[in-house]
């Protein structure tokens, strides 16, 4: 099953989120070992230069992993940075945390315009939802 949450938004900031429940905790375990991968954000990185591209738009787009701290079964952050090709600095930054428990995968998008994401936001929602998932996915 998928879920995604509307997104959120304040003063250039965007919060969303999407949940998926897998058949199995191996299937769940493969999906975020593949994200986590760097040929899965290579993948990410190299899906947002497509769209751009379709659009007509220049630009430049850049990936890195983030630390974060392990959370449920495991959880990784990234962060896609975009910026047009004449500015050179980075205008919009996307970060993603990835979240596993059990079965289930939470994905938490995080956007800022000109400055990155809170950190300090990120991770205390980061917490909040790997205690939700703990809880929904007993026994699961």
């Amino acid at each position: 099953g998928r879920a995604k949450s509307p997104y959120w938004s304040r003063e250039f900031q965007i919060v969303g989120s999407t949940a998926a429940v897998y058949r199995t905790s191996a299937d769940a375990r493969t999906s975020w070992e593949r994200g986590a991968s760097s040929a899965g954000r290579n993948c990410l990185r190299d899906e947002f230069r497509r769209e751009f591209a379709r659009q007509g738009e220049a630009v430049r787009v850049s990936i890195r992993r983030l630390s974060f701290p392990s959370l449920g079964g495991g959880s990784f952050a990234q962060r896609l940075a975009i910026s047009g090709a004449a500015t050179g600095s980075p205008s919009v930054y996307l970060d993603f945390v990835v979240i596993r428990e059990r079965r289930g995968l939470v994905g938490l998008l995080f956007a800022g315009v000109v400055t990155p994401p809170s950190r300090a936001t990120e991770l205390s929602l980061a917490r909040v939802v790997a205690g939700r998932m703990a809880k929904a996915m007993r026994g699961a």
